[in-house]
């Protein structure tokens, strides 16, 4: 068994099968053999735009939980304009390049790292539940 496989194997009832198929990426048949770890290539292709989407969700979850922080005046000893700054930065350019220079500088900053490791704390506990 390959590592694609593997991970396959492990998310098989998560509902990506049907997230592949309903959103037109691949038919249910390829869908079933690359969770098998058939097409090497494919696979790969496969998990990284999984990889992808998952991590543009929680981004999403993450601003949504920012604002909220914010609204409720619970971002003490957070410098928010840096990260602003920065987060505005991102949202205005248009190069992929420049994108990933300015993400790049807002994961640099300490402010972004203490308020994302608050909001995994917080996912933490409500995954617990």
């Amino acid at each position: 068994m390959n590592f694609l496989s593997v991970i396959g194997k492990k998310f098989e009832e998560s509902g990506i099968e049907d997230l592949l198929t309903e959103s037109g990426v691949y038919g249910s048949n390829t869908t079933l053999a690359l969770l098998k770890g058939k097409s090497y290539n494919r696979g790969v292709r496969t998990h990284k735009l999984i990889m992808e989407a998952l991590l543009r969700l929680q981004w999403q979850a993450f601003c949504k939980w920012l604002e909220k922080e914010r609204e409720d005046h619970r971002l003490e000893g957070v410098d928010m304009s840096q990260i602003e700054t920065n987060l505005d930065k991102f949202k205005e350019s248009s190069a992929t390049e420049e994108k990933k220079r300015s993400l790049m500088l807002c994961n640099s900053t300490q402010s972004l790292s203490l308020l994302l490791s608050r909001f995994k704390s917080v996912i933490r506990v409500l995954t617990a539940l």
